[in-house]
């Protein structure tokens, strides 16, 4: 019955441009039923993934048992190498070994180079690959603006990039969700108003599932409401945080087609309320520029 409701719905509308938002409302909690029933299976990282993002997260590792760990994997750890000698983590010149890379990245950047290739090798690849590129761009901007914002205000360090990197993690499951189930009725644009509309609820669903620490969860669920039901959390600072750096980086990326002037004023707005004077708002927006700018 569910499908036919969805299907008559479609059918209606082919002479539309657009389904109406009520109408993409309703399907995005026809396919969070699917979810909840267990209907729709939400995936699940391979073993070693799942491992290497708990390690990105944990400072209490060295940086010998980080290197061993990711050596276990040559083709994560391959890419670990080259994006360690790029321009992105202040290289000029290509290393030559995993070693090398971590002596020259120490612990810190180390643990947040893995989760940007995991993420990388594991969210930001299937159908809709041009959409998914952006999302990829975005989740590295609001990775690397948490990493800076964190030296501005008291927020843990631990997690930061880390929390910006998977603030969205429910995007990319969402397109593939929506690819699986709904390709041959959806445009892109509609697709693209589903994901806005999933992406919340499928994020924490995903980062518990996948064992990501609690702090990753609620940010990927309240980061679009930070004023409201995240003033509850234990990590409400965090997701204040992220919520700057999400909006700053949207207001800067040219690939995302945004209305600058709504996303000037939720930017503002999360900063007011991270406290950041016009200095310190000064210093972010000239890393970001300087990030966006390297991506």
């Amino acid at each position: 019955m569910r499908d036919l409701v969805i299907h008559r719905t479609l059918c209606c509308s082919r002479s539309n441009t657009q389904l109406s938002v009520e109408h993409l409302t309703t399907f995005a909690r026809e396919l969070l039923t699917r979810v909840y029933s267990g209907e729709i299976k939400l995936p699940m990282l391979p073993n070693v993934a799942q491992e290497l993002f708990q390690i990105s997260a944990s400072p209490h590792l060295s940086l010998r048992e980080i290197e061993t760990t990711i050596a276990r994997e040559p083709i994560l750890a391959a890419k670990v190498v080259a994006v360690a000698g790029s321009a992105l983590y202040g290289g000029s010149r290509p290393l030559e070994s995993l070693h090398l890379a971590a002596m020259r990245l120490g612990q810190v950047m180390l643990r947040q180079l893995i989760a940007q290739v995991v993420a990388e090798s594991y969210l930001f690849t299937g159908p809709f690959e041009n959409e998914l590129e952006v999302e990829r761009r975005h989740a590295l901007a609001v990775g690397f603006l948490a990493r800076k914002a964190n030296t501005l205000i008291k927020v843990p360090q631990e997690t930061a990039f880390l929390c910006g990197l998977l603030h969205d993690i429910g995007r990319p499951i969402a397109w593939a969700m929506i690819h699986s189930e709904m390709e041959r009725s959806l445009t892109t644009e509609q697709s693209l108003v589903l994901v806005d509309l999933l992406h919340p609820i499928i994020g924490e669903r995903v980062a518990r599932q996948w064992g990501l620490p609690e702090v990753v969860a609620e940010v990927a669920r309240f980061h679009h409401c930070y004023r409201g039901d995240s003033k509850r959390l234990p990590h409400n600072e965090m997701v204040v945080m992220i919520a700057a750096c999400d909006r700053l980086a949207k207001s800067l990326m040219k690939d995302r087609e945004v209305d600058r002037s709504k996303y000037q004023g939720l930017r503002e707005e999360a900063c007011e309320a991270l406290g950041l004077d016009e200095a310190k708002l000064g210093i972010l927006e000239d890393y970001a520029n300087t990030i966006v700018a390297s991506l």
